[in-house]
């Protein structure tokens, strides 16, 4: 089965880096290079849930990620990172459905510019990640 996720903003973007960019910059990570896409975008743009599912799990890492969502998609088992945000808007073990707005933007954690940061990663049944190095 194809796995699908919508992107979780409207409109048009700049994507200003894409999976594997940069090794140099994301070896102190511990990974090969960029770990997802990123789009450049204002502060405070909505985000929106890329799947139906739940908020796995909710951070700030102000190393990297910044201020960060995990939402888990149980019947894909996949699993989508959304990181640099402003402001959540749900909280860890919420339920989610695909396009509701959740999050705005930001610059938040290891980052140049205002933009968001979206990856995923295949899960167990449990939402455990598959693949730790997330490709790499």
């Amino acid at each position: 089965m194809a796995k699908t996720a919508s992107l979780p903003f409207t409109g048009s973007y700049e994507h200003t880096q894409g999976f594997g960019a940069r090794p140099e910059v994301y070896a102190q990570f511990g990974i090969d290079g960029h770990d997802g896409d990123d789009w450049l975008m204002p502060v405070d743009t909505p985000v929106y849930s890329p799947v139906s599912g739940k908020i796995l799990r909710k951070g700030n890492d102000p190393a990297s990620y910044g201020v960060f969502y995990q939402v888990w998609d149980k019947d894909q088992q996949l699993l989508i990172n959304l990181a640099h945000l402003h402001a959540t808007l749900k909280e860890q073990g919420s339920s989610v459905t695909r396009g509701e707005l959740i999050a705005y933007s930001g610059s938040s954690g290891f980052s140049e510019a205002p933009h968001l940061h979206v990856a995923d990663a295949d899960t167990s049944i449990t939402g455990l990640k598959v693949n730790e190095a997330n490709g790499f």
